[in-house]
């Protein structure tokens, strides 16, 4: 005779306890809290007692330790969620590659232990295809410029490594669906009155919220000025200058993480993450001559220690071309930071520098145009 087994799933969908069929006793509990699970068991059922899930990046539970810290299992799986077991690629069963008791498989994901098919909620999955047993039912879920999103039966846009479903009906990763809830979290704001001829200045939005890793690792988020670097460089030539044929402002800038707090990674090489900037004139902008048509420069540094990277703003004609009285320009930087590790580019900071014969002033806006900040030199 098959199992008799009732499941309780929470509003959320997940597995919460199991009861015997039969009887009505309880079989088994689940825990979740801080991206850990954890299952409790009558001791007449399981000798284990409380058991605890460590999970990998993709949620998938890798290693089982009862109360007592000791290994009760280990669960390595393919891409696609097929599991390696003892015997595969030196993987012993004293190792901990035994069988267990525990339904959670390829990304937290039940499976059927007759079927071997992973239930996503809307869908069966089965890992040893790397395919759904039923095809998506969202057609609005195709798009265009995303060929494998046509494909109803494939998982994660063939992606198993980085995305993953949470309920067999989306093919983005959690990183979508993170920013997609804080933005439904938003107050919404009370309606406006129709436009016709509505332009919204992106760059004024500032730098959109990072995408938070599955994993919760530190991501670069924002860049903010902390101060003026004064002094001479390397070369002796001075970090911020002002004079009849140039005006320079060399400003610190610190690079937080989603949490604040200062970001700084390197690779396995030692090779710290890179900051690039993008640089644009701004039409109307009223020029010396000799600059009108040169394009901007721009600049490629490497991230220091605690975040700080030096950003020089400079306009200079040079010699014998003076500033002109009236000059008014206005350049807009967008800067990104590249994780050395993942080669993510991270956009983390709008700044609008404005160039007067006497002045630099630089508007940031990373954090929109409601909290923009605005630092002037001298």
């Amino acid at each position: 005779m098959g199992e008799n087994t009732r499941f309780i799933h929470g509003l959320g969908g997940e597995l919460i306890a199991e009861f015997d069929g039969t009887n009505g006793s309880l079989k088994k509990e689940y825990v979740y809290g801080g991206g850990t699970l954890a299952t409790i068991e009558p001791t007449a059922v399981n000798s284990n007692g409380t058991q605890y899930a460590t999970v990998d990046s993709l949620g998938s539970p890798r290693v089982i330790t009862n109360s007592s810290a000791n290994v009760v299992s280990r669960h390595d799986y393919l891409p696609f969620g097929e599991e390696l077991f003892a015997g595969t690629g030196g993987r012993t069963t004293a190792q901990g590659y035994v069988g267990d008791n525990v339904r959670q498989k390829f990304t937290d994901k039940e499976r059927d232990a007759e079927t071997g098919l992973d239930y996503f909620g809307a869908r069966y999955y089965g890992n040893t295809q790397g395919r759904f047993t039923s095809p998506d039912p969202l057609l609005a879920s195709g798009r265009p410029l995303m060929p494998q999103s046509w494909n109803r039966y494939t998982y994660v846009l063939n992606n198993p490594v980085r995305l993953i479903d949470p309920n067999g009906l989306l093919d983005d990763d959690d990183l979508d669906e993170q920013q997609a809830k804080q933005q439904r979290q938003q107050p919404t704001p009370p309606p406006q009155p129709p436009s016709t001829n509505v332009v919204v200045d992106t760059f004024e939005l500032g730098s959109p919220p990072p995408p938070i890793p599955k994993g919760g690792g530190p991501v670069p988020a924002r860049a903010e000025i902390k101060g003026t670097l004064e002094g001479d460089d390397q070369r002796r030539r001075p970090y911020s200058y002002v004079n009849l044929f140039g005006i320079q402002e060399t400003v610190v800038l610190q690079v937080t993480d989603q949490n604040g707090k200062p970001y700084y990674t390197t690779n396995s090489e030692g090779i710290p993450a890179s900051v690039d900037e993008t640089v644009t004139k701004v039409p109307g902008s009223v020029e010396a001559p000799a600059m009108k048509d040169i394009k901007p420069e721009t600049r490629n540094e490497d991230l220091q220690p605690g975040g700080i990277v030096g950003d020089k703003h400079s306009y200079n004609p040079g010699p014998p071309d003076e500033l002109p009285n009236n000059l008014n320009a206005v350049r807009r930087q967008v800067i990104s930071v590249v994780d050395p590790n993942t080669f993510k580019s991270y956009d983390v900071g709008h700044f609008e520098i404005r160039y007067t014969k006497t002045q630099v002033i630089i508007t940031d806006y990373t954090r929109g145009k409601e909290n923009a900040k605005t630092y002037t030199w001298p």
